[in-house]
């Protein structure tokens, strides 16, 4: 997804909000999580549980091997970080 945001909108010339990155990510994803959980994030007031970001993703850790579930809430998120990663 960075990678996708760097291809379309660096080198910048302007500054950008935390919101408008925000926007341009899910415009990237076409998606409208990345907001909702930069919202839920920006909210809380304590460091968020990583194992339900990671269930809500379908990231299972299995030992020393990380496994996608492809039935999880958030598989688009998730696939849509992963797509950079996965190309190299």
């Amino acid at each position: 997804m960075l990678a996708r945001f760097r291809d379309c909108c660096l080198p910048a010339y302007r500054e950008w909000t935390p919101g408008d990155f925000i926007a341009r990510l899910d415009t990237l994803a076409h998606t409208t999580l990345i907001a909702a959980r930069y919202r839920e994030f920006a909210a809380a007031r304590a460091f968020p549980d990583w194992r339900g970001v990671y269930a809500e993703l379908g990231i299972r850790l299995d030992g020393d091997s990380v496994r996608f579930d492809t039935q999880a809430r958030d598989t688009t998120l998730r696939d849509a970080i992963m797509t950079a990663w996965r190309a190299r």
